[in-house]
């Protein structure tokens, strides 16, 4: 059948900004005209498809491989209508005990071109899902970017980077330093809030422009910013809003931190400044509202209500005034 003819295919014309993704890609064959190919580290044939839905429908990316058959895909990052996707091609056992037995494949939906597949050809660093950012580029190019610390508890940052012009070449910046160091936050942090303190990532986020800045993002702490196209990239860091409901509740002994994925979000925004006006970086914090359910266990709470706080950040600098 004509692509123009396909109703995924209209779909996928009268949406072209927003769709709503499924968190993992699924095992299976949906062939259509957003399928891509490649092969596997394992030199087994695999395919890539993207099935488009009007949300608040999930749209579905599918992986067809005869060599997966034990465990979904990832999908670690999309930006615009790229993704990047973590497929485990071992057997069960060696997949579980190691990312590094994963493939690691750059999947292009198309967006009126043609649609592609390319593997991150080995050696590649060993990386965890929250370390590597997927920036797009002109001309249908992208670069991929791993940061990680030199050691744990280091100053200092290892980045690496790929370019697809070049995908079997890896980039290695060693021991790369915080030019512009994030600040203090300007109020005092309860003992049981100290995660607020230290940066871990939670996600990364792509912003692009000419010098390819990407975002790595603590959602409790900070942002740590790198011009990944540099010949010398350095990093800077940028504050996030504290969570006041969080260190101000129990009397002022705030409260346990745990993973932040459940109460926070960032976005890049372009055109998203005060009265649409530049780019800015978005926020969202959820502030829930919910009791104890009596004898329902410790865990067991019944939501009330909530409040979402946005903040909106255009300028990028390490002071809690912007």
């Amino acid at each position: 059948m004509d692509s123009s003819q396909d109703p995924e295919y209209s779909l996928l014309l009268s949406q072209p900004d927003c769709l709503l993704l499924a968190v993992d890609a699924c095992l299976g064959q949906h062939r259509n005209f957003t399928t891509a190919s490649a092969t596997t580290s394992n030199h087994d044939k695999i395919e890539v498809s993207l099935c488009p839905a009007r949300p608040p429908l999930p749209s579905r990316i599918y992986v067809h491989c005869p060599d997966l058959t034990f465990a979904d895909p990832g999908v670690i990052r999309m930006v615009e209508d790229l993704f990047l996707l973590r497929v485990a091609v071992g057997s069960p056992r060696d997949a579980a005990s190691s990312l590094d037995d994963s493939d690691y494949f750059v999947y292009r939906a198309g967006n009126g071109r043609q649609p592609t597949l390319q593997r991150l050809l080995r050696p590649h660093p060993f990386f965890h899902d929250d370390d590597v950012g997927l920036l797009s580029r002109r001309g249908g190019n992208y670069t991929v970017a791993v940061l990680q610390e030199h050691f744990q508890g280091s100053p200092l940052y290892d980045l690496h980077i790929l370019h697809s012009e070049n995908p079997t070449e890896w980039i290695h910046h060693w021991e790369v330093s915080v030019t512009e160091p994030q600040l203090r936050p300007p109020l005092v942090i309860p003992k049981k809030c100290g995660r607020l303190l230290y940066y871990e990532p939670s996600t990364v986020i792509s912003i692009g422009g000419e010098a390819g800045t990407i975002g790595w993002v603590d959602l409790w702490h900070g942002i740590l910013l790198c011009d990944v196209l540099r010949d010398e990239p350095t990093l800077r860091a940028v504050p996030v809003p504290v969570p006041l409901d969080l260190v101000s509740c129990d009397n002022g002994l705030g409260t346990e931190l745990g993973s932040p994925i459940p109460f926070r979000g960032i976005a890049f925004v372009k055109g998203g400044g005060a009265g649409g006006d530049g780019d800015c970086l978005k926020l969202v914090h959820l502030v829930p509202k919910a009791t104890l359910v009596p004898g329902g266990g410790p865990l067991s709470f019944q939501m009330d209500d909530w409040i979402i706080i946005t903040y909106t950040n255009t300028a990028m600098t390490s002071h809690w005034k912007d």
